[in-house]
């Protein structure tokens, strides 16, 4: 019995995720040192006790982090030849494991992604374009995820019949959620200059963060000149919060909190953890459109129950936000849709046809 649970939980993954296991547990380790160290030296600060005493506890937290700053001076540099091997071929190997694998993958890169790719850890999300079948049209509809999450959150029988209806090739975005939102967009602007031919237009669908992403490719490319944003044909939201998300909020308020006081200061390092993907979602990016940004842009916000002035939205997301963004031709509110559920809601789907088909005729 035990042997084939332990069977039954190995397969879910690989010898390489040992190194990016090891290095999140020398991370933790390595910020719950930090942490304890600060509230101690913090209570130390407060009692008003003799310098010697504060001397002598640094020295013990500098001798028990010796252990894992050595262990990832070990580490890291095998970590960084397993990541640099797997680059030829990351698209095929990071479509390749178990579906609770690649979830986990996913979660992992949102939330510390930024650190992922800082480590060269072997679970590090590529940003690539999955191409799920033949390559039939020179119009392409590019479908991007949200925090969290990868391409496989987008679901076959409503994208295709969307895109053959628009007379597109499905392309579906795989990135790593937990970097910068402005990173992220500008390296979609060049992997769209380096795959997309000059008879080709690109059409963007983004879930959540992913029409932030989105957005910012388009600015990315004007900045750059690119020569794929004059073909570009529209760009459609699904709860994506242009003005911020209100989990965002929660945990800059937590953070703010949590730096009121002395004893708690340290505390806030460990909440500041979480990667910059998730901090740039506290604002948006309405601050960064320019006034001549003429993209023909459609945005669809969800709401879980009646809406009062806008500000209860999808769970995650609220209608004022994900219907802020200026100049948006078209928008629309899903009732009783909440965030995850836009993905999978055939009257979003339909909302989309509608709106985009003119613009592909």
């Amino acid at each position: 019995m035990t042997s084939e649970s332990k069977k039954d939980w190995l397969q879910h993954f690989k010898k390489t995720d040992a190194l990016a296991a090891a290095q999140l547990a020398l991370l933790a380790t390595k910020e719950i040192v930090d942490t304890t160290e600060q509230v101690h030296l913090s209570v130390l600060d407060q009692s008003s006790v003799m310098r010697w005493l504060t001397m002598s506890t640094q020295l013990v937290y500098k001798s028990v982090n010796a252990i894992p700053i050595a262990s990832k001076a070990a580490i890291n540099p095998i970590a960084k030849q397993v990541h640099e091997a797997a680059l030829p071929d990351h698209a095929h190997q990071q479509g390749q494991g178990t579906t609770e694998r690649l979830n986990i993958i996913a979660a992992l890169n949102g939330i510390f992604g930024d650190h992922f790719e800082k480590l060269h850890s072997p679970i590090a999300t590529h940003m690539h374009i999955v191409h799920p079948s033949e390559q039939q049209h020179s119009n392409k509809l590019l479908f991007i995820h949200g925090l969290c999450m990868d391409d496989r959150a987008w679901r076959e029988e409503l994208t295709q019949p969307l895109a053959e209806s628009l007379n597109c090739d499905v392309w579906l975005l795989r990135y790593n959620s937990g970097l910068s939102i402005k990173e992220n967009g500008a390296a979609l602007a060049q992997v769209l200059e380096e795959e997309l031919d000059s008879n080709s237009s690109i059409t963007f669908v983004g879930h959540s963060m992913g029409g932030l992403i989105a957005l910012y490719a388009l600015l990315s490319a004007a900045e750059n000149k690119h020569s794929w944003l004059e073909r570009t044909r529209a760009m459609a939201s699904l709860g994506t919060p242009f003005a911020g998300s209100p989990i965002a909020h929660w945990g800059r308020w937590i953070e703010n909190r949590l730096q009121s006081f002395p004893v708690t200061v340290p505390f806030a390092t460990l909440t500041n953890r979480r990667s910059i993907g998730i901090h740039d979602l506290h604002d948006g990016l309405i601050d960064a459109i320019p006034d001549n940004y003429d993209v023909p842009t459609f945005c669809i916000a969800g709401t879980t129950h009646e809406s009062v002035d806008g500000v209860i939205g999808d769970g995650l997301v609220t209608e004022k936000s994900a219907l802020a963004l200026p100049n948006t031709q078209e928008s629309w509110v899903a009732k009783n849709v909440g965030h995850l559920r836009l993905l999978s809601e055939a009257l979003v789907f339909e909302k989309l046809h509608d709106w985009l088909k003119p613009l592909h005729q």
